[in-house]
């Protein structure tokens, strides 16, 4: 994930790699070229080529004072290894030849201090507000229902211990486009995407209970019988991982794992690639 303001961002930032505090020198430098010369130093008509040129561009620093040249070189290198490695190093960099010239020549290194601490408020400032906002608790959303009618020819199984059905025969995808349900004798699995009024039966799921989607959407799990199996939501040959034992419910987590609920074992989990089922005793 990338977040910040496309033209303060490192190249490493830009281009999705991990970042630390060099990222923040490289926003220092920026904006401190940019108080000296009165422009911005990575523009774009949009946000792509903006982050091009912060990968791609060398800033001409040729505009800037002499005195803080070097620090600004030192600031923007774009190989986060070649630049400066704390802020409070700045000192260190200002070409002390230059205060040798005219009065009103280093009139500007007598304000580098003052506009020093202003950019470090600045960017400390901003990237506060990113912190922030990567960890705010998302915003409640509202509660939705959903009514739909499947038709009068479908039988929806009752979800009930006594009957031995395992869980919930209808699942809807993370996505909330697609319901995926089981209906008929013997069940079958049908689909629907919830903007179109066609159902669709998936051939070779007879049998198939308690369905249960991917992390994407592109797949469903169910069970037939004890064996655990998956396929395509838009059809095709289904694949079995593993036996599920008698599962009571699912859920399909993003690392590829799948855990299953299984009565006299507890959790359990299984590759959805395929293997043998591990029992989670710690759970």
């Amino acid at each position: 994930m990338i977040m910040g303001t496309a033209g303060y961002m490192s190249p490493e930032q830009a281009a999705g790699q991990t970042v630390d505090r060099r990222a923040d020198i490289w926003a220092f430098g920026v904006v401190l070229w940019e108080m000296l010369t009165g422009k911005g130093l990575f523009v774009g008509a949009t946000i792509s080529l903006i982050l091009a040129a912060v990968l791609k561009d060398e800033p001409d620093f040729m505009q800037v004072p002499l005195k803080v040249r070097r620090l600004l070189q030192s600031c923007l290198q774009k190989d986060p290894k070649h630049r400066l490695k704390a802020i409070g190093d700045w000192r260190l960099l200002v070409d002390e030849t230059s205060a040798q010239m005219t009065a009103p020549s280093t009139a500007p290194i007598g304000r580098l201090p003052w506009v020093a601490a202003a950019v470090l408020a600045i960017v400390a400032a901003g990237a506060s507000w990113i912190a922030y906002c990567a960890t705010r608790p998302a915003e409640l959303k509202p509660l939705v229902r959903l009514d739909v009618d499947l038709g009068a020819d479908v039988s929806l199984p009752a979800t009930s211990s006594a009957a031995n059905i395992p869980g919930s025969n209808v699942a809807i995808s993370p996505d909330g486009m697609r319901l995926m349900y089981a209906s008929g004798s013997p069940k079958t699995l049908f689909t629907r995407r919830l903007d179109q009024p066609k159902i669709t039966e998936l051939p070779g799921t007879q049998g198939a209970q308690a369905p249960f989607f991917s992390p994407d959407g592109q797949w469903v799990g169910f069970q037939t019988g004890t064996k655990l199996n998956k396929i395509s939501v838009e059809g095709g040959a289904f694949v079995p991982p593993g036996d599920a034992g008698a599962m009571r419910g699912a859920s399909w987590g993003e690392d590829g794992n799948i855990f299953m609920g299984v009565p006299g074992k507890g959790l359990v989990r299984i590759r959805d690639s395929g293997g043998a089922p591990e029992i989670r005793s710690d759970r």
